[in-house]
């Protein structure tokens, strides 16, 4: 496979340009999980909106001075809202961070929080088709088949249930597993399990969540452990070498058919998953000129009720700004032989959303969500595994796949625990409760 090369020109400038705004930006930021939250935004938004509008084809043409104004505009408003939230933010967070430290350094609402969630993974090999045995003889990944199950295999009451038991238990597990941070294996294993148990599942998770759980070893380890720091820089240094071609092979293996060559170097390997995760941008010309736009009243009504049960509303009929793209790039429907969920990036989703002239409104959100994040967690050792994996889906997951794929995890499963800080809110800082 001949793949594109970027202009070595356009790059630099784009670079300095990320640079430039992440320095002047940065200096503003005062606490760690502030500068942590931004960094990992500005990279991820640089690898896949910023690095392939220097390849030569397929990049809209003003693709480049998008890209400016939004890192711009998300900069700035990200300053300015973790200034505007700070003080009603600190009224929920101090009515409620007493009852968390208290509930989860119990070591009995730590196990019963833990088995709950691991017996609610568990039920989902159990219906609606009897899978257990697969844990000990795992199934090959299979993308196609669990891709296509979402339209010929919608979940049952039963199914939606259980799902909806794992997003009240789910912030809570996290918090408990965090009480065995000094145990790497118990650790370990209480964050990797549930990921294999939803393989066993579905046959599939994605690479994405593969890295996730890897990172999320990695920064726990590296807060609570600082003397373990230099082995956890050997250990990577010795792992990063091994997983383009792991994540390469991976791809190959749950996409059924071949794509790429299976005896890769190093080299090779790392040389097609950097264009694999860089060429988003070349999607954004076909895409932008189709001059289509995603429903923005059905969108709205979607981001308001998400944390509303459907079976109290109703169906919303969400629109997918992702699924939308991908029929304008393939050129058929979602649900047709052919189709599949072709990744084109959160700006390109940004002009497909509010369109040429709004499309800036879409960093201002998003500004606002990790303001709040950052707000809720900063300032708590017992909440940065919560932390962590906010930061994995406002920098990685979102840059990579958009709101539609991020904003339902950002907010059904954490909602539990905003709740509670919406309690303690109104405790503080109205004496309501």
């Amino acid at each position: 496979m001949i793949l594109l090369k970027p202009d070595i020109q356009v790059l630099l400038w784009i670079s300095a340009y990320t640079l430039l705004i992440f320095g002047i930006t940065f200096s503003f930021l005062t606490s760690r999980n502030q500068k942590i939250l931004y960094t990992a935004f500005v990279f991820c938004f640089f690898i896949y909106n910023g690095y392939g509008i220097a390849y030569p084809s397929g990049v809209y043409q003003g693709f480049g001075d998008m890209y400016a104004v939004f890192l711009a505009v998300l900069s700035l408003g990200y300053i300015l809202f973790l200034a505007l939230v700070r003080k009603e933010v600190n009224y929920a967070y101090q009515g409620t961070i007493g009852l968390l430290r208290k509930l989860f350094n119990d070591r009995l609402v730590v196990n019963t929080a833990i088995g709950m969630y691991l017996a609610v993974c568990l039920f989902r090999l159990c219906y609606p088709e009897f899978k257990l045995l697969l844990l000990f003889n795992p199934p090959k990944p299979d993308i196609l088949a669990e891709f296509s199950s979402r339209f010929t295999n919608p979940p049952d009451t039963i199914s939606k249930l259980v799902q909806a038991l794992s997003h009240l238990v789910f912030p809570f597990y996290l918090i408990s597993v965090t009480y065995y941070r000094n145990n790497i294996f118990v650790f370990a294993f209480l964050i990797a399990f549930p990921y294999y148990l939803l393989y066993c599942a579905q046959s599939y998770i994605s690479r994405s969540e593969v890295i996730g759980v890897l990172f999320i070893l990695f920064a726990m380890q590296w807060y609570y452990r600082p003397r373990a720091r230099k082995y956890l820089v050997i250990a990577a240094v010795i792992i990063l070498p091994i997983v383009p071609i792991m994540l390469v092979k991976y791809q190959e293996e749950r996409a059924v058919y071949g794509q790429t060559d299976l005896n890769i170097s190093t080299g090779d390997a790392l040389d097609y998953l950097i264009y694999s995760e860089t060429s988003f941008p070349t999607f954004s010309n076909k895409v932008i000129r189709s001059d289509k736009h995603i429903d923005l009243k059905r969108y709205f009504i979607w981001m308001v009720t998400l944390p509303i049960p459907k079976a109290i509303i109703g169906s919303v009929n969400p629109p997918s700004a992702g699924m939308e793209m991908s029929e304008i790039l393939l050129g058929t429907r979602s649900g047709r032989q052919g189709f599949f969920a072709l990744l084109a990036g959160l700006l390109t989703e940004s002009v497909y959303i509010y369109g040429v002239r709004c499309y800036f409104l879409h960093a201002v959100m998003i500004a606002l969500v990790m303001a709040l994040v950052v707000r809720l967690t900063e300032n708590e050792p017992l909440l940065f595994v919560i932390f962590i994996t906010l930061t994995l889906n406002l920098s990685y997951a979102l840059n990579r796949a958009g709101i539609g794929a991020v904003l339902p995890a950002v907010v059904n499963l954490y909602f539990t625990l905003y709740l509670l800080f919406f309690l303690g809110y109104l405790k503080r800082r109205w004496r309501l409760i």
